[in-house]
């Protein structure tokens, strides 16, 4: 299986070095589509065996990085970065490198489609993965600040508000009902509990 998987890579890789002149930027997302398609098969079937799936992961991330070196300006160029981002974010978990992804994102593409999107990750990783209280609350406010009527607006004003707070003051209490109910075991049925007599 792993020798299909690195051909494949090599393959697709192979395929996606001709450049942007001689592939269009279509075609050279399909191939970095299928190229994390393929990776995405594999991380999920050597998981449990491994931590370490970032390899798998590069010849994509490799993909992406040359549709936004050599398709610059393209619709194609703005979501392989988006991309880019979330295979570091969820795939490899990479935080900080998702974090230099968004905001590379929004350096590039200030008004872009995902922007609002990407300023509120990095404010979610700072404060969820990398737990920099600073910089999340910095984020946070930049987010909300250009982008109040954002989906996404009284997420950030929550965590804005609950950073640095542990989970048990952030989180509604249980209510004693509730809580009783959790913590008492069923009655049992019928009139005699325990073994029977014979």
């Amino acid at each position: 299986m792993r020798c299909t998987f690195a051909l494949t890579i090599m393959a697709l890789s192979v395929a996606l070095l001709d450049g942007c002149s001689k592939k269009s930027p279509d075609e050279l997302t399909q191939i970095a589509d299928q190229t994390y398609a393929t990776a995405l098969k594999t991380a999920d079937s050597i998981r449990a065996f491994t931590p370490n799936i970032k390899q798998h992961f590069q010849p994509s991330l490799d993909a992406y990085e040359k549709i936004v070196t050599d398709c610059s300006g393209t619709s194609q160029a703005e979501k392989a970065l988006i991309k880019i981002a979330s295979i570091r974010q969820n795939d490899i978990r990479e935080p900080d490198q998702a974090i230099a992804a968004y905001q590379r994102y929004l350096s590039t593409y200030p008004d872009g489609q995902m922007a609002p999107l990407s300023m509120f990750m990095v404010g979610y990783l700072y404060n969820n993965e990398i737990h920099n209280n600073d910089s999340a609350k910095a984020s946070y406010q930049r987010f909300l600040d250009k982008y109040p009527q954002s989906e996404n607006a009284p997420a950030a004003q929550f965590e804005l508000q609950n950073i640095g707070k542990p989970l048990e003051d952030v989180l509604p209490p249980v209510p004693e009902e509730e809580e009783q109910t959790a913590t008492t075991p069923p009655a049992s049925k019928g009139k005699h509990s325990g073994s029977k007599h014979m």
